[in-house]
């Protein structure tokens, strides 16, 4: 598992996931990996982590905080749904 967490991870563009996190949080969804998901636990589990990674970034907009790292918030909320699902 961490080497495709580490594989899929290396292929995060953060400044794309920054800025379509719904859509790198799909992408990522559709790997072979994933496949037992069902649609129903695909769009729950992007609408999480898209939400985390918004409020993580609005917090830090209001505060001298460094904005949140997209691949890594949505990486970790997408890869710890999968070991939930084991």
């Amino acid at each position: 598992m961490q080497t495709q967490l580490m594989d899929a991870y290396s292929g995060c563009t953060e400044a794309e996931a920054d800025a379509k996190p719904r859509e790198t949080c799909i992408n990522v969804l559709l790997q072979p990996t994933f496949d037992l998901y069902s649609t129903s636990d695909k769009a729950q589990v992007c609408q999480v982590a898209v939400h985390t990674y918004n409020d993580l970034k609005t917090e830090a907009a209001g505060s001298d905080d460094k904005k949140p790292d997209a691949c890594a918030t949505l990486y970790a909320h997408i890869f710890s749904s999968y070991s939930d699902h084991l």
